[in-house]
């Protein structure tokens, strides 16, 4: 391979993931996988394969979703090789007694919002979604694919708070803040869940995390 093909290969193969990797929630959690659960997850994983994976066929790409069992990280993450684009699931997430199918479900979407959620992105070549904006696809996408959106979105949030400082994100709270610049990392738990909301209800991206001139 050519240095210039490596270079594409690398930059196209960054990656982005629900959760910063890094946090006591996120360090191996050596779970005992339940049977019934794999069966749970693994049927879950084709589900969402078989639902979604038309939509990255028509960008003429083909979405790969890959369950890693023995890794303990309670994490998903994205990543593109030339004309495959992959959502990887660690095993310390499919095995997570907290989390359920619908939690599951809205961390793939995110992952595959990253990929299909368009601007504003943070990746070298523009094709990773940041953050905010992979949370506002995957709930404006995924909302029919959830038994409860909101509450969902709210346990899942939380999950997130747990592991990082900030705010404690509520249903019926906002955050006021209002960014003069976009910002492309990790937003506060309760922007978080408030963009989630916002994706939901087909309003607009909340400014905590989206900068708009009007």
């Amino acid at each position: 391979m050519t240095k210039a093909l490596f270079l594409l290969a690398w930059a196209l193969s960054a990656q982005a993931s629900f959760f910063p990797d890094s946090g006591p929630q996120l360090k191996s959690q050596k779970l005992v996988m339940d049977p019934q659960r794999a069966v749970v997850a693994e049927r879950l994983l084709n589900s969402f394969h078989q639902k979604l994976a038309p939509l990255v066929s028509s960008q003429g790409a083909q979405l790969v979703v890959i369950p890693q069992w023995e890794d303990e990280r309670v994490n998903a993450l994205a990543s593109r090789i030339p004309g495959v684009w992959k959502i990887e699931v660690y095993g310390g997430l499919l095995k997570h007694p907290e989390l359920d199918e619908d939690e599951l479900t809205l961390v793939l979407c995110h992952e595959l919002g990253h990929h299909l959620g368009g601007t504003p992105t943070a990746s070298r070549l523009g094709w990773s979604a940041c953050e905010g904006q992979a949370d506002y696809w995957s709930a404006s996408a995924c909302a029919s694919l959830l038994h409860d959106p909101e509450s969902t979105a709210l346990r899942l949030t939380q999950m997130y708070a747990s592991q990082r400082a900030g705010s404690w994100p509520e249903l019926g709270v906002n955050d006021e803040t209002r960014v003069e610049r976009t910002f492309y990392g990790y937003p506060q738990p309760q922007c978080r869940l408030d963009t989630l909301l916002a994706g939901f209800k087909g309003m607009d991206r909340p400014a905590c995390w989206y900068y708009s001139p009007k």
